[in-house]
C-alpha cells in the first residue's frame, strides 16, 4: 500500500513536470496561477478522499507514547538501527532534488526541457514504487547493498558530467525508490502498533 500511495505521487510529480515544460514559455505569472490552483485542488481532495475509523482510542497521552517509543527504540537495537538508517535514506533524495538542475546544466541540457528529465524521474519512480513489494523478502545485506550500489551511481554522475549521466541517474532513481520503499515496509513492521506513528513522526 505504501508503494502504490508513493507511485500516485510520483504520477502527480509527473503531471507537473510535463506541464511545467509547456508553461515554461509564458512565464512565471503562469506558473504561479497552475502552482495556486493545485493547491486549491489539493484542499478539496482532502475532503473527498473518505473518512478510516481509528483502529484504536486516540486519546492516550502523547508523552506517554512518546517515551515508550524512545525507551522501545532504545532497548531494541535492531529498530534503533533501522530508524537511524531510514532517517538517511528518506532525507537524501529530498536533498538531492535541489542538484538535478545542476547537473542537467553541466551536461548540456536545455531550461526548457528541464521539466521532461524531471517527468522521466518521476515516471520511473512511479513505477519503482508500484513493483517494490516484489522485493519486500530482500534481505539486510541484499537491501544495504543496494545502498551502495546507489552510491556509487552518484559518484560515478558526480565525476563525469555527461549526457549519460541523466541515465544513470535514472537508473539511481529506480533502484534508490525500490530499496526505499521496502526499508520503510520494514521498518513499519519492526515497530509495534501502539507506538509506530510516534516513532515514525520522531
Amino acid at each position: 500500500m505504501s508503494g502504490r500511495a508513493r507511485s500516485a505521487a510520483h504520477i502527480g510529480m509527473l503531471v507537473s513536470s510535463v506541464s511545467v515544460t509547456w508553461l515554461f514559455h509564458y512565464g512565471y505569472p503562469a506558473l504561479l496561477i497552475a502552482s495556486s490552483a493545485m493547491c486549491v485542488l489539493c484542499g478539496i481532495s482532502i475532503y473527498i478522499l473518505p473518512t478510516v475509523q481509528p483502529v484504536r482510542d486516540g486519546s492516550e497521552n502523547y508523552l506517554n507514547l512518546l517515551r515508550d517509543g524512545v525507551r522501545y527504540s532504545g532497548r531494541h537495537r535492531p529498530v534503533l538501527l533501522l530508524i537511524i538508517f531510514s532517517a538517511v535514506a528518506i532525507s537524501l533524495p529530498q536533498s538531492l532534488d535541489e542538484y538535478w538542475s545542476i547537473i542537467s546544466t553541466e551536461v548540456g541540457l536545455h531550461k526548457s526541457i528541464l521539466g521532461l528529465m524531471f517527468a522521466a524521474f518521476d515516471l520511473v519512480q512511479a513505477g519503482a514504487s508500484i513493483v517494490a513489494h516484489r522485493f519486500r523478502t530482500l534481505g539486510s545485506r541484499s537491501l544495504y547493498a543496494g545502498f551502495v550500489v546507489c552510491g556509487a551511481l552518484l559518484l560515478l554522475t558526480g565525476t563525469w558530467a555527461h549526457l549519460t549521466s541523466i541515465t544513470i541517474l535514472i537508473l539511481f532513481a529506480a533502484i534508490f525508490t525500490t530499496l526505499n520503499v521496502v526499508l520503510y515496509e520494514k521498518l513499519q513492521n519492526a515497530i509495534p502498533s501502539r507506538i509506530r506513528a510516534t516513532i515514525s513522526s520522531v
